[in-house]
């Protein structure tokens, strides 16, 4: 009865290994087209949210243009929602303009120098999990 439970146990213990590695195997066969995969997806995020951020940045330029007459109440005194308004806009296209630039950098250097990228990548991720 030991007998059997050791050859059992050594079966399973085998099949385990080749399981490991074979699985091994093909995580290393697969890992070229997983960084290409991870390089196209951070590319493709960077350059939607970039463009994104761009529109908002020229919506809130045309809407301070259009708006820059502030208006003046009776006394000649600047009406305080429109300046509170246009002061809001500013914020909003001052962000989207350094957000813009910061997604349109990390684009560059992922056409430009994805190894670089893909060490950056793994220095956030460690940084994540430590």
């Amino acid at each position: 009865m030991n007998e059997e439970l050791q050859a059992q146990l050594t079966g399973i213990l085998g099949y385990i290994e080749e399981s490991v590695k074979s699985a091994g195997g093909f995580a290393i066969e697969q890992a070229p087209e997983i960084v290409q995969q991870l390089l196209a997806w951070e590319l493709a995020e960077n350059i939607i949210l970039s463009t994104i951020t761009v529109v908002v940045f020229i919506v809130s330029v045309v809407f301070i243009k259009k708006m820059f007459p502030l208006k003046k109440d009776r006394w000649g005194d600047v009406d305080f929602g429109a300046g509170l308004m246009l002061a809001g806009l500013i914020f909003t296209s001052v962000i989207s303009f350094i957000l813009s630039i910061c997604g349109i950098l990390a684009a560059l250097q992922i056409i430009i120098a994805p190894k670089i990228y893909l060490i950056e990548y793994a220095a956030r991720l460690m940084r994540i999990v430590n």
